[in-house]
């Protein structure tokens, strides 16, 4: 259930209103010649505070967390999913087509998983979904 709700029901059952949930942003600053690829790639990049990643990213990092506010994340973040070219090839769920992929998926144990790209400023996009036991 996303954070907005759980205000709107906490409101309707006159319970105290959830913490909203808490984001930051990760900024790569040039405090040096060196610079690490993979700071450079999240610079800019938002999180949530308990699952970004592992800060300081390595021993010479001068890369920062800056709290962002939860509305920028709800006003301003976007996620994009080409799913047209997933569906029906693959979620057959209605049995509209003959191929029987699913089954096969099912019978081998397989489930799908998701990979996403992160991207800054609060955008993710679907890669592929990828296979998974």
């Amino acid at each position: 259930m996303n954070f907005l709700s759980q205000v709107i029901n906490a409101v309707k059952r006159g319970d105290s209103i959830p913490t909203e949930p808490k984001w930051v942003k990760w900024i790569h600053r040039n405090l040096s010649p060196n610079h690490c690829p993979e700071c450079l790639k999240l610079h800019n990049c938002w999180f949530a505070k308990e699952s970004h990643p592992k800060h300081p990213h390595h021993t010479y990092c001068h890369c920062i967390l800056k709290d962002i506010p939860y509305v920028n994340v709800m006003f301003n973040s976007s996620a994009e999913s080409a799913y047209r070219k997933f569906d029906p090839y693959l979620f057959n769920t209605e049995g509209k087509y003959p191929h029987n992929k699913e089954r096969l998926f099912k019978d081998w144990g397989v489930s799908f998983t998701t990979g996403w790209m992160l991207y800054p400023d609060g955008k993710i996009r679907l890669v592929t979904p990828y296979g998974d036991k």
